[in-house]
């Protein structure tokens, strides 16, 4: 406990991490014995656990208590393989996902549909999810006309409405910490008009829970996340690397992240070259 109290990283993960402990000492973790600073013991321990993700991160407690440089050398190996299993126990979770999401040209269909209708309070989130594989978080804005004295929150996202254009504005997104705020213009005359015909005022109602209300909008009760998986499985099958880049840029996620969590057309990967 002591060694991770002292570690120089957020009060938060160390919170984390002193949980994660416990529940090791809980499961008969023996941290003082010579048995529990060989691999055999810490591989055997680990592997009474079923998910993935708890065995990689005791391992990653364990790593962080132990000083044998080369017993961490091994725990690295074998945690290396682990984070392999994971990755492709997720990529099947993704294909599977994969072949039950719509392609883009149905996804498309149904969205100009809604702008048909006039359905436009429908069309402005689904569009913007869309075009820029945005969360829900992104889509909460506050749509505002361009105005001298227009004044903007740096915590809220708006759809600022311009005479040949709207701004998107997004504050308040999931990592805005890590790629800071994001504007993208929008001249897309049909989504110009949506937004004009809604008028000033919050686009979804600020007392309710957004996650609620997106649930009764979304084209065909994909979740933000499906229609990413959409959008990237798409990109990736007509190896589109320049699509790809954009929807990293707008989503605000590596690409890396993008692989490892949406490429729902993925393959396995070798644990070991041989």
């Amino acid at each position: 406990m002591e060694k991770i109290q002292n570690l120089k990283i957020k009060d938060n993960s160390k919170k984390v991490y002193v949980g994660i402990f416990k529940r090791m000492l809980k499961n008969g973790f023996k941290e003082k014995t010579k048995q529990s600073k060989t691999i055999k013991y810490i591989k055997k321990f680990v592997e009474g656990f079923e998910k993935n993700s708890t065995k990689l991160d005791i391992l990653n407690v364990i790593l962080m208590i132990n000083e044998d440089e080369p017993l961490k050398e091994e725990i690295k190996k074998y945690r290396k393989t682990l984070q392999i299993l994971k990755k492709n126990l997720n990529i099947k979770t993704m294909n599977e996902k994969g072949s039950t999401l719509p392609s883009i040209d149905v996804f498309k269909e149904k969205l100009d549909l809604l702008y048909e209708d006039k359905k436009y309070k429908t069309y402005i989130p689904n569009y913007l999810m869309f075009h820029y594989g945005v969360r829900n978080q992104d889509v909460n804005v506050e749509i505002k006309k361009s105005k001298r004295k227009l004044i903007i929150q740096d915590t809220k996202n708006y759809l600022i409405i311009k005479a040949k254009e709207i701004k998107f504005i997004r504050n308040d997104y999931k990592t805005v910490k890590t790629y800071g705020p994001q504007v993208i213009i929008i001249r897309d005359p049909n989504f110009m008009n949506a937004v004009k015909q809604v008028g000033e005022g919050y686009l979804f109602d600020q007392e309710k829970q957004l996650g609620n209300l997106l649930r009764k909008v979304l084209i065909l009760k994909l979740t933000e996340s499906d229609i990413f998986k959409m959008l990237i499985g798409d990109a990736f099958q007509r190896e589109d690397t320049e699509r790809i880049n954009e929807l990293s840029k707008t989503r605000g996620s590596d690409v890396k992240t993008i692989k490892e969590n949406y490429h729902v057309n993925a393959t396995d990967e070798i644990i070991k070259e041989i």
